[in-house]
């Protein structure tokens, strides 16, 4: 039973990141995470503070999440 279970739910979750891959509208996002991630890297060469640290670590999360891919 657990299993069919697991099995169960590795299929959705690979069907719901193809599927957040594959829509367009993601594109937008993708493209202003990356900006956004950019920025921060910038200001953190410049005085790194944990609050940076942790906005990218969020930003990177979700640029994952949404499938993006770094070659655009």
């Amino acid at each position: 039973m657990k299993s069919a279970t697991l099995a169960a739910l590795a299929t959705l979750t690979l069907f719901a990141t193809t599927t957040q891959a594959a829509d367009p509208n993601n594109n937008s996002e993708c493209k202003a995470l990356k900006a956004q991630i950019k920025r921060i890297d910038e200001a953190a060469r410049k005085n790194s503070t944990e609050y940076l640290t942790e906005q990218r670590r969020q930003a990177v999360k979700r640029f994952n999440e949404l499938g993006c891919s770094n070659f655009d």
